[in-house]
């Protein structure tokens, strides 16, 4: 059987493709047709000559089995046209034309250069050619950073931003591949008379900032920008919170990300850095331009948005600059106006809305998507009841009336296990602190080089009571101080 690096070279190197596919297929398609249509089925009969047929073309390759699959039962249909015809003109024919169509498609897929996939791939990225030649600052940090990004060239997308901080009015402005960052910390901030918090985002920032300047990897045509902005409409049609909504929210962050996926059809690391070299350094021009006004302050920069401290008086001059910035981006900020906000930093705290609905962020989340952690619920839920409506932090977890919020999970690979008390429970594992429990440890295998397991409490110093049995539920009775300290630490965390 001729192998498959052979039958490239021919293909490849000695004639034209097209011949070569030709003349094989045709001799294959006599060959074959004479010995097991000619031969085999008069004798063994059409099911075992077609069986043989099958076994003959059947390929080791994982990937070509549902090809061996598909010769079995092409066997059976070139058997029965033997037997209708009477003759091997029909089977012979039909066999040639199959090999000639399939026969290119098999050398170019699985011969031994194997399948080339449509990508831009790139040894260097010069930072200058992925940020926009229009942008720039007043202020000096922010031009500090431009110019430094704006010189480099790098031979990978990760380790661009390391370290790399503008300090703006006392507010740290912090670069990263993922986005900007940038928070006040442990503070509460409330609505007043005079000053107002402000929250402006871009939704989906990323895919709408590629969408507006029309960036697109390389190998792609025009097109690509359409059909991307395409998605962003049909999303706009369906209500937020909806399947339809998240789904394609989905596709559009899902295609931003995989243009820095070496297995993705998107990949071109340039895109990715035109993306979010820009998305970052546009925000800061809109952060630049709102500082001018007087008496406001930076609260938070994330991504794809700003929290501001806004003095109430200023607002129309607020809403002229966000206006002014969206017209030279071409994209479109939502407004959100917060009566208080409790942060412990970046990416945990609470915010509630004029009209009294919560956003929960990190430690302070409790609404969690199913396949989150669902463990200690009752540490949030009671710390939102402390802060945003001054409830007694004892009284309240003494009192909460749901168990199952009191529910907490730890888990351990399949190379190590959970020991609870003396015995061993199961690898994942519910469980509460409870009054009179048992301690509960995970082991874990030695690191490299060492020997010994690494015995690692859970709730270290606490007993507790294992649920994964939901009916042992209330066997102990809870023991709240540990609960109590919990959410004491989310409390003080933003004061």
């Amino acid at each position: 059987m001729l192998s498959l690096d052979w039958l490239h070279a021919m293909v490849s190197y000695l004639l034209p493709p097209a011949l070569w596919a030709l003349l094989l297929a045709m001799a294959s398609g006599i060959g074959e047709e004479a010995l097991f249509r000619g031969a085999l089925q008069p004798v063994a009969g059409l099911l075992l000559a077609s069986l043989l047929f099958g076994l003959v073309h059947f390929a080791p390759r994982r990937g070509l089995w549902p090809w061996s699959l598909f010769a079995l039962a092409g066997g059976l249909g070139l058997g029965a046209l033997f037997d209708a015809t009477g003759n091997l003109v029909a089977p012979v024919v039909a066999h040639a034309t199959l090999n000639a169509v399939n026969l290119r498609k098999l050398v170019r897929d699985y011969g031994p250069a194997g399948r080339t996939p449509r990508q831009t791939k790139r040894d260097s990225i010069a930072l200058n050619d992925a940020i926009l030649p229009w942008i720039a600052f007043e202020n000096p940090e922010f031009t500090r950073v431009l110019n430094w990004l704006r010189e480099q060239t790098i031979t990978e997308t990760k380790g661009v931003f390391t370290d790399l901080i503008a300090t703006v009015n006392g507010f740290d402005f912090v670069f990263g591949l993922g986005g900007i960052h940038g928070s006040v910390s442990s503070e509460t901030a409330e609505s007043t008379d005079e000053m107002v918090i402000v929250d402006i985002d871009v939704e989906s920032y990323y895919p709408s900032t590629a969408i507006a300047q029309r960036f697109k990897p390389a190998h792609f045509p025009d097109v690509f920008c359409d059909i991307y902005a395409g998605l962003k409409e049909q999303r706009k049609s369906h209500k937020k919170g909806t399947a339809e909504n998240a789904m394609l929210k989905l596709a559009l962050n899902g295609v931003y990300g995989d243009t820095n996926n070496q297995f993705s059809v998107f990949y071109d690391p340039l895109m990715t850095m035109q993306i979010t070299l820009n998305g970052q350094l546009l925000l800061c021009k809109l952060a630049e331009n709102l500082m001018t006004i007087p008496g406001l302050r930076m609260t938070q920069a994330n991504t794809d948005g700003l929290t501001l401290y806004v003095p109430r008086m200023y607002m129309d001059q607020f809403d002229l600059i966000v206006y002014a910035w969206e017209a030279m981006t071409n994209l479109k900020m939502e407004k959100n106006i917060y009566s208080k906000m409790f942060i412990r930093d970046v990416n945990n705290y609470i915010a509630v809305y004029e009209n009294g609905k919560v956003k929960r962020k990190g430690a302070y989340e409790y609404d969690q998507d199913w396949h989150q952690n669902h463990g200690g619920l009752v540490i949030a839920k009671v710390t939102e009841q402390v802060l945003v409506h001054g409830a007694p932090i004892r009284e309240t977890v003494e009192q909460w009336p749901d168990i199952m919020d009191f529910m907490l999970r730890t888990k351990v690979p399949r190379s190590s296990y959970l020991q609870w008390g003396e015995g061993q429970t199961q690898n994942i594992s519910r469980y509460y602190v409870a009054k009179g429990g048992k301690p509960l440890f995970k082991w874990m295998p030695p690191l490299k080089g060492k020997t010994e397991w690494r015995k690692i409490a859970v709730e270290s110093g606490w007993g507790v009571q294992v649920c994964n049995d939901i009916a042992d539920a209330g066997k102990l009775p809870i023991d709240f101080e540990w609960y109590i300290q919990e959410v004491e630490k989310l409390c003080l965390s933003v004061m």
